[in-house]
């Protein structure tokens, strides 16, 4: 059927009138990743940051964690970022999802141990980055393997959940401390 002009207009019309809320998502990520990063002491550069091309997002099942409680699984979206200097660090932005409602937004960076390929360690002890791409023994990107990404995405998940579930608050956001923690006890 031809589109009428009266009913183009219509159209663009009421695409400016509504709104928009992309920025305000994507400053809500950034916001988490930068907060993320300094928990875990994994930083990169955000200048190429993208949804994985070669991952789709998956919905992981983690149960419910006693009788009477809602299912609980978590919207994982694969991404990668870094500086056009860097090599693409791995990370995922997840959503917890209980029964029917979707709930607070996390990130998780997985270690180098845990299959992120591209960090080496930083200028500070217990920090990472990511590899330039003119040092030497850059690895080779077509190397990475995802399952061990998404093995720690599990893992890491499902201890965010038990801290988020601990917390009175229920704020979106979390403190440093208390990732630092979950990490160094796992």
């Amino acid at each position: 059927m031809i589109m009428t002009l009266f009913q183009l207009l219509f159209e663009v019309v009421k695409k400016d009138t509504e709104f928009e809320f992309s920025a305000m998502i994507q400053d809500a990520w950034q916001e988490l990743l930068h907060a993320e990063q300094d928990a875990v002491g994994i930083h990169f550069d955000l200048e190429n940051d993208n949804l994985s091309s070669c991952e789709k997002s998956q919905i992981i099942d983690i149960g419910p964690k006693s009788a009477g409680e809602d299912h609980t699984k978590v919207l994982a979206q694969p991404c990668t970022a870094g500086g056009d200097w860097q090599s693409p660090v791995c990370y995922f932005r997840c959503q917890l999802i209980r029964g029917r409602s979707r709930h607070e937004l996390f990130i998780v960076i997985p270690t180098k141990e845990e299959g992120n390929i591209s960090l080496t360690p930083g200028e500070k002890e217990g920090t990472f980055r990511p590899c330039d791409n003119n040092e030497a023994n850059v690895p080779n990107w077509k190397d990475l393997k995802w399952k061990p990404l998404w093995d720690a995405l599990k893992k890491h998940a499902t201890e965010r959940i038990q801290m988020l579930a601990s917390r009175k608050e229920g704020h979106r956001l979390y403190h440093d401390y208390e990732i630092r923690n979950i990490r160094k006890k796992s």
